[in-house]
C-alpha cells in the first residue's frame, strides 16, 4: 500500500474519533442544574435505565450463548475451523443481532453492573448477569472466543475487512489507553446514574434494529469504512467489554495456536499476512543476562510509580468527586434547606428549587440523606476511576521492562480474536505423535 493510502486510511481513523468525542461530549455537556419549571404541561425527560429484552425466554438466550461459546471454544482450539467459526459467527449474528436485536449484551450490562454495585435500590436480571459473566469465563479457559464467533458486533466488522493494514505499535497503546477512558467514562455515568452512553452510542445496533439518527448512520457508515482498511475498529480500539475480555484471555488455559498441535513452527512467516488484527508475536530471544540488575532497578522504581500514582489517583478522584457532586439536582436540594451557599446558581433559581421542595412536600432529613448517598456515590465512583486509570498508564509502563522468550511465532493470547484466519496459512501437516 502507498503512503498516500496509508494517510488517507489515518485520517479516517483520526476522524472517526474525532466524532466519538463530539458525541460524548453532547453527554457530558448536558447541565446537572435543575432546568426552569414552565408553566406548559411539557416536562423534561428523566434519566431511565434500558429495560432488559428478555421477556418471552430468558432460558432460551442463555442457553444458546452458553451453546454458542462452547462451540466456538470446540472450534477454535481442538477442531480448528476457519469454516466452521465462520458459519458460527453468521449463525450468532441472526440471532443475537438480527433477531435479539442486540439486547441485552455484554457490552451494555458493564454499565447495569456498575449501578447496581453503587445502588442497593437497582437489581439485575439474573439473563443480564450471564451474559456479563459467560464470555469472561470462558475467555479465561479458552481465550476471546465470544469476540471470534458469538458477538454480532465484531462479526459485522469481520464481514467488511477487505485490505487490512498495520497500525503502528505507538498508536496502538495510545488508542487502548483511550478504551480504558471511555470504560471509565462509562462507569463513571453509570454509576452516578447521569446516561448509559455505551448503548446510546453503539455504532452497529442501528443495522440490527432498522432505527438509528442520521448522526449514528454517519458514525456506523465511518466505522464501516474503517473496518475495510483496519480489522475490528471498534473491537480494538473502543469496545469496552473487549479490554476485560483482553485481559481474560492472558489468563487462559488453553489457547489458540498457529501451529498444530505436536508441530514446530519453521518460521516461515506466513502466518503473518493472514492475521489483519497484527496479533502474532514474532521470536523474541528475551532479557541477555547482564542487563538483569537494571532490569530489576526499573522494576522497582516503577513498581514505586505506580504505587503512588495509584493513590495520588484515588485521593484527586475522592477529592473531586464531592465537588462535581455540587452541581447534582439532589445536593443543591440540601444545600438550600441548610442555607448553603451554591455556586453558579442564581437566587431565582434558588427560590425556584425551594418551592418545587415545598410542593413535593420533602422533608430535611429525607433531603439531606439523599444528598449525603449522592455525595459518596461520587466520591467512591471518581476515586475508583482515577486510581484505575492511573494503574493502567503505570502497568504499560511496568510492562517495558518484560522481555519474551519465544522461538515460535505465536499469537497474542490478549489481542487475537480467535478468528483462526491463521490456520490453513501453516504448511507444517504434523502427524499425531511426530514433530
Amino acid at each position: 500500500m502507498k503512503k498516500t493510502d496509508h494517510t488517507i486510511i489515518w485520517g479516517l481513523l483520526l476522524t472517526t474519533l474525532l466524532v466519538l468525542l463530539l458525541q460524548a461530549g453532547t453527554v457530558l455537556a448536558v447541565p446537572n442544574f435543575p432546568p426552569p419549571e414552565f408553566e406548559s404541561e411539557y416536562q423534561m425527560p428523566a434519566f431511565k435505565l434500558p429495560e432488559s429484552s428478555f421477556r418471552l425466554a430468558p432460558w432460551a438466550d442463555v442457553a444458546m450463548l452458553f451453546g454458542s461459546l462452547s462451540l466456538a471454544s470446540w472450534l477454535s482450539i481442538k477442531k480448528r475451523s476457519r469454516c466452521g467459526l465462520f458459519l458460527t459467527m453468521l449463525a450468532c449474528m441472526l440471532y443475537f443481532g438480527f433477531i435479539r436485536k442486540g439486547c441485552v449484551c455484554p457490552i451494555g450490562a458493564i454499565q447495569n453492573i456498575a449501578y447496581a454495585t453503587f445502588d442497593q435500590d437497582y437489581s439485575i436480571e439474573w439473563p443480564v448477569l450471564a451474559f456479563f459473566a459467560l464470555p469472561i469465563i470462558f475467555a479465561l479457559f479458552f481465550g476471546r472466543v465470544f469476540c471470534s464467533a458469538v458477538c454480532p458486533l465484531g462479526a459485522i466488522q469481520e464481514l467488511a475487512i477487505v485490505k487490512p493494514m498495520k497500525v503502528p505499535f505507538w498508536l496502538e497503546n495510545i488508542l487502548q489507553v483511550g478504551v480504558w477512558f471511555y470504560l471509565a467514562v462509562a462507569i463513571l455515568l453509570a454509576t452516578t446514574g447521569m446516561a448509559f452512553i455505551i448503548c446510546r452510542f453503539d455504532p452497529f445496533i442501528g443495522i440490527y434494529r432498522f432505527t438509528a439518527s442520521t448522526d449514528m448512520i454517519i458514525l456506523t457508515a465511518a466505522f464501516l469504512i474503517l473496518s475495510m482498511f483496519i480489522g475490528r475498529p471498534y473491537c480494538r480500539f473502543v469496545c469496552p467489554y473487549g479490554i476485560i475480555l483482553r485481559q481474560a484471555a492472558r489468563l487462559a488455559r488453553w489457547k489458540v495456536t498457529i501451529v498444530p498441535p505436536g508441530g514446530k513452527c519453521i518460521q516461515c512467516r506466513l502466518c503473518l499476512p493472514h492475521c489483519p488484527f497484527d496479533a502474532i508475536n514474532s521470536p523474541a530471544a528475551g532479557l541477555k543476562k547482564d542487563s538483569y540488575t537494571l532490569e530489576t532497578r526499573k522494576i522497582a522504581v516503577y513498581l514505586l510509580i505506580t504505587i503512588f500514582m495509584v493513590v495520588l489517583g484515588a485521593y484527586t478522584g475522592y477529592a473531586l468527586g464531592e465537588h462535581l457532586a455540587q452541581g447534582d439536582l439532589a445536593v443543591l436540594r440540601a444545600a438550600i434547606i441548610n442555607d448553603q451557599p451554591t455556586p453558579g446558581i442564581s437566587q431565582a433559581d434558588r427560590l425556584t428549587i425551594a418551592a418545587s421542595i415545598r410542593a413535593a412536600g420533602l422533608e430535611a432529613q429525607e433531603i439531606n440523606a439523599t444528598a449525603e448517598a449522592l455525595i459518596r456515590r461520587f466520591e467512591l465512583a471518581f476515586a475508583f476511576i482515577l486510581a484505575g486509570l492511573a494503574l493502567v498508564i503505570s502497568v504499560k509502563l511496568v510492562k517495558t521492562t518484560i522481555y519474551r522468550t519465544s522461538d515460535d511465532y505465536l499469537p497474542d493470547s490478549g489481542n487475537c480474536f480467535s478468528c483462526g484466519r491463521c490456520f490453513d496459512s501453516c504448511p507444517n501437516e504434523c502427524v499425531p505423535g511426530q514433530s
